[in-house]
């Protein structure tokens, strides 16, 4: 079996594949863009999340491919309760898009690209001995892609803007530190729930 560390690893992939795989969707939609004032920037971002979620594909659930995977699993199985491992997987998956729904009020900015590299980056920083299994994500450079919402922070006239920005870091850094402290729950249930 996995030791925690892993599968919180994994959780929050999942987490941020569901995220790169709905903006990647919105993009091509035509529903967001990203605009932070800079072409390249914005055009770097984009790049940067089409790679990981080429890389995922493969490696990592997103959270529908996480509940298919459940769902399938007990039906096959005609068990109630999932492996140990897979367990850990949904509650620590779970807790994440708690924590990120909580911290959520309606009208709020959700800026999905910058929390995608806030959370890489924080937890490639405290665990990277976790991330051995997923080499790709040692081959993208998140302080530079972060550094271009810094720079649009800085030369953003709103305020809330602003404000957003320094949000979208709080929280994740958050989300972080949580997920390093949680302890497994022995009344884990086996539900999926949706990211923000």
């Amino acid at each position: 079996m996995k030791i925690f560390r892993d599968i919180k690893t994994e959780a929050l992939l999942v987490y941020i594949k569901t995220l790169c795989n709905d903006y990647i969707k919105k993009i091509e939609n035509e529903d967001y863009k990203i605009d932070l004032g800079n072409p390249t920037y914005n055009e770097e971002i984009t790049q940067a999340i089409y790679f990981l979620r080429s890389n995922f594909s493969s490696s990592v659930f997103d959270a529908y491919e996480l509940k298919l995977f459940v769902d399938s699993y007990l039906k096959e199985a005609r068990k109630k309760i999932l492996p140990p491992q897979y367990n850990a997987l949904l509650y620590f998956y779970n807790n994440i898009v708690s924590e990120f729904d909580k911290s959520f009020k309606a009208g709020d900015i959700w800026i999905p690209e910058q929390v995608i590299f806030s959370l890489l980056s924080e937890w490639i920083y405290e665990e990277e001995k976790s991330v051995k299994r997923y080499p790709y994500l040692l081959e993208i450079d998140y302080f530079k892609l972060l550094g271009y919402f810094e720079n649009a922070r800085n030369n953003e006239t709103q305020d809330d803007m602003r404000q957003n920005i320094r949000f979208m870091y709080e929280i994740s850094s958050s989300v972080i530190k949580k997920l390093k402290q949680l302890k497994l729950n022995k009344t884990t249930k086996s539900k999926t729930k949706r990211k923000k």
